[in-house]
């Protein structure tokens, strides 16, 4: 369950900020992502890619965890910030929603009082806590399909960067990961009110991967995290090698399927 993995994460940065005092925050994510990464299994993914796919969804959430740790003791520091297993719980089951959010429900002056708000608006009770299991993946948890999309489009956003338009680069011009074809196939369709890939917004950026990959192929209907697996493939290998991928990864589990490189009903059934 995902929310395994998010407490595993909790866990460890609160051990990693009071073990590692004087090290830098990179020192002290990097010591936080090889503390989980050893933890987790992801399903769909072949070995190969299986560290940079899961250390960037561990970052992730580490950067959320972090940002709230830091908001709930007013950004002074939370080395020692004292919290019980239920209040890590709670922490687990909020963290991650839209900083907006949590800044206009957490009104309260200490810990106890942003997390009690947040969790009688949001969160989950005790009773409703899934039982202790071994995996920790969050693999087919039904979570709304804008929570999987916010996480999956920031996820290739912090992955993909600015502007670019090296010699080198045979994808030319880029911004946000949108190519000067791609902006013009959106420009053409209505997507975007412009044709200049210096220009892009991060909202424009985000309406073109919504309507090239996210809904094109359906990705919504998927579990977490094989939506964000197959949404990222289908970004950096198109939507032809996003499906080859799932063939051959679905294979590896005796799906017998035809390697087409087509996203069908016959691999979509296959990675469900």
């Amino acid at each position: 369950m995902l929310k395994k993995l998010k407490r595993a994460i909790a866990e460890q940065i609160l051990f990693v900020e009071r073990n590692l005092f004087g090290k830098s925050g990179t020192e002290k994510r990097a010591a936080v992502i090889d503390g989980v990464a050893g933890k987790v299994l992801l399903p769909y993914v072949p070995n190969f890619i299986q560290a940079p796919v899961k250390r960037g969804i561990i970052g992730y959430f580490i950067d959320k965890i972090v940002w709230f740790l830091n908001f709930l003791v007013g950004y002074l520091g939370f080395e020692d910030i004292d919290l019980t297993d239920e209040d890590i719980d709670k922490i687990v089951a909020v963290c991650d929603m839209p900083t907006d959010v949590i800044i206009a429900t957490a009104t309260g002056s200490t810990v106890d009082e942003k997390l009690n708000a947040l969790v009688q608006k949001y969160g989950v009770t005790t009773d409703e806590k899934p039982e202790q299991s071994g995996d920790i993946s969050g693999a087919g948890e039904p979570l709304p399909v804008s929570v999987t999309w916010d996480r999956s489009i920031a996820f290739v956003l912090s992955v993909e960067g600015g502007y670019s338009n090296r010699p080198e680069d045979k994808g030319g011009e880029t911004n946000m990961g949108i190519a000067t074809g791609t902006l013009s196939a959106a420009y053409a369709r209505g997507l975007v009110t412009h044709n200049n890939v210096k220009n892009i917004t991060k909202d424009e950026a985000k309406l073109i991967y919504k309507a090239n990959f996210w809904d094109n192929f359906g990705f919504g209907e998927l579990p977490w995290p094989a939506c964000l697996i197959l949404f990222d493939a289908a970004v950096h290998h198109g939507g032809g090698g996003m499906a080859g991928l799932a063939q051959r990864t679905c294979n590896m589990f005796d799906a017998g399927l035809k390697v087409d490189s087509k996203w069908g009903p016959l691999t979509r059934a296959a990675v469900l």
